[in-house]
């Protein structure tokens, strides 16, 4: 296949990728082509979602299959996967979320509603019944059959569209071209690995709720082995093993700071060993909303530490890595939730950088105007803590601080991040922290990693994320 056709391709297949939060195409042989990812998790679930699907259904042109079941290749609860069935057995994994809701849970089904590979669309006809069904359930969003009353049809749309140029451009999508694409990244990939060092590391992360995460790193022979064995099992953060996978390929990403395709022979470099049962390899009917979020940004930064220690001209000296996270629950059954995104911290390269979303792609935050329309919030204050980020020959990045003021009353759910890396040179960022002021006058710290409370109409809350590590 000559250049022409691979950039055609490439653009061809990227086009196909922007539609959702997050989305996949797969080729007749159930390869992933391409794959873009709004989550860690998304990495490694995306094509597993379209795997089980295939397995229990023939999935045909102008099937939709739904799912969020993450032990079926969903994400968290909230976000809802669709398998869509396209012309010349292709197929097309489409991810789009509902606003979550923190529940300290400890079962899977009290995170909110369980959906397995259900068919929902069959020949370009909806399953009334079954999304009926769904509708009515009591921890169905209350937004998901507004939302699927448009998202449907836009999806069929895009399957007709699909066909009338899979007919056109037919010569182009064949196996064997589609075979030297892929083959074609796989060389990008090779020719990157090809100028990094090369070795092994040994590293463990302990978390404050005392799970352990283990892992051993070995790059070599233009291939990543990361044997995650002596894991311990949950106490409070279940992971699947493909989020797993998804989280390590991010990492390596991230830690190389280039551009590499995400489609099946470049995952294909990742050989990752997770115990069945550790947090890393949770079974059902583990709850898993901590794993996808503040567990696979652990397991990212556990295997940047491998990697710096591999490759140390590199190094990123890595503070707090995952996000602080709250809900506010009100009677109406609505409920706010927010994610705060601490520092980066620097690395042997230069500073970090201030309150980013380092695990997060493409994430749309809603306005103050939004959320004082939508919620009985009114949100005073928002900007960057100064001096949050570490000191050191390059600074690590400064957190977040938000003041919100509750206008009715409200239960609180928090996540603090879980990990603090030990730092005896004196360069760590400043720690996550929530304080609720009651009365105009009483501040109490919510220094529990993990909690939730009561709190009356007229309290404020003054929450800040973690500045990133020096270097």
């Amino acid at each position: 296949m000559n250049s022409m056709h691979t950039e055609w391709l490439q653009e061809f297949i990227g086009d196909w990728l922007d539609f959702g939060d997050s989305a996949a195409l797969l080729g007749p042989g159930h390869q992933t082509l391409g794959l873009r990812y709004e989550t860690l998790a998304d990495i490694g679930t995306l094509g597993v979602a379209a795997q089980t699907v295939v397995k229990y259904f023939s999935l045909e042109e102008g099937d939709v299959v739904l799912l969020n079941d993450p032990y079926s290749g969903g994400s968290t609860l909230s976000m809802m996967t669709f398998v869509v069935g396209l012309a010349g057995g292709f197929s097309w994994v489409i991810r789009t979320g509902f606003r979550p809701k923190l529940v300290m849970s400890k079962k899977l089904e009290e995170e909110g509603l369980r959906i397995p590979p259900t068919p929902l669309v069959q020949k370009f006809e909806m399953n009334s019944l079954i999304a009926d069904a769904i509708y009515s359930h009591p921890q169905c969003p209350p937004t998901m059959k507004r939302r699927m009353t448009s998202l449907i049809p836009e999806i069929l749309h895009k399957v007709r569209t699909w066909a009338l140029l899979h007919n056109s451009r037919s010569p182009l999508l064949k196996t064997s071209n589609l075979n030297d694409y892929l083959q074609a990244s796989r060389s990008h990939l090779e020719a990157l690995l090809s100028e990094v060092a090369q070795g092994d590391a040994r590293v463990e992360t302990k978390l404050e709720t005392g799970e352990l995460i283990k892992l051993k790193l070995s790059l070599k022979n233009q291939q990543l082995f990361l044997d995650f064995s002596g894991t311990g099992p949950s106490q409070r953060i279940c992971m699947t093993d493909a989020a797993t996978i998804g989280a390590c390929f991010g990492a390596f990403k991230a830690f190389l700071n280039t551009e590499i395709p995400v489609n099946s022979t470049t995952l294909e470099f990742l050989e990752v060993t997770t115990p069945l049962g550790s947090l890393l390899n949770s079974k059902y009917p583990s709850p898993t909303f901590r794993g996808m979020t503040e567990g696979c940004a652990l397991v990212a930064s556990t295997v940047i530490q491998g990697l710096s220690e591999v490759m140390p001209q590199r190094k990123i000296n890595l503070g707090a890595s995952s996000p602080l996270m709250i809900s506010l629950d009100f009677s109406d059954q609505r409920s706010f939730f927010d994610v705060l995104p601490s520092g980066v911290s620097a690395s042997s390269l230069g500073d970090g950088s201030d309150a980013l979303h380092f695990w997060t792609r493409n994430r749309l935050q809603n306005s103050v105007e939004e959320i004082e329309r939508y919620f009985p919030l009114r949100i005073h204050h928002v900007g960057i803590r100064g001096k949050s980020g570490g000191q050191g020959k390059f600074r690590g990045g400064n957190g977040v601080i938000k003041e919100y003021e509750v206008l009715e009353a409200a239960q609180l759910n928090w996540v603090l991040p879980s990990n603090k890396i030990a730092d005896k040179a004196g360069l760590s960022g400043q720690s996550a922290e929530i304080i609720l002021i009651e009365d105009n006058k009483t501040r109490i710290h919510l220094d529990q990693i993990e909690g939730h409370r009561k709190i009356l109409k007229g309290s404020r809350l003054i929450v800040s994320s973690s500045g990133g590590h020096g270097f």
